[in-house]
């Protein structure tokens, strides 16, 4: 089952992005509160998580058309059994509810599952940032369908 997560799930989102990323900093407090979160559950366990933002307009108005995704952690052991791309469906699903035409979101570049979860869905690479490593990081964009 995928759905919001509540305050409950924090510790456990927190431990699997700990788990899945070691070498970056915690998420700071109330990151959770600030971020729209999914989790994906089974058996009363959660085994995945994605946050996203809805991106601010320049004159400081929150716009609907434009979702970052902030990215998708699956639990250590449970990879392979298509939990990220459960949780992508229902964020690309939230983006249509709220009335998103625009999705933006990244991949490191050895991540090929998800590069071929965005190129499935439509996004393009359009450009590089930096993790908190400082290694780079691959930008998709592509419309909300």
């Amino acid at each position: 089952m995928i759905r919001p997560m509540l305050a409950r799930d924090e510790s456990a989102v927190r431990a699997i992005y700990a788990a899945c990323h070691p070498t970056w900093p915690a998420q700071p407090p109330r990151f959770y509160e600030a971020h729209p979160t999914l989790v994906l559950e089974r058996e009363r366990e959660i085994l995945g998580s994605t946050s996203y933002s809805l991106i601010f307009a320049p004159d400081q108005t929150l716009s609907t058309e434009v979702m970052y995704g902030h990215g998708i952690d699956i639990r250590p052991g449970h990879h392979g059994q298509g939990y990220a791309r459960a949780l992508c469906d229902e964020r690309l699903a939230v983006a249509r509810a709220v009335g998103a035409t625009l999705f933006i979101g990244h991949a490191a570049p050895d991540n090929h599952a998800m590069m071929r979860l965005f190129d499935r869905d439509g996004f393009k690479p359009y450009g590089e940032a930096r993790d908190p490593d400082g290694r780079p990081i691959q930008l998709y964009i592509g419309p909300v369908q």
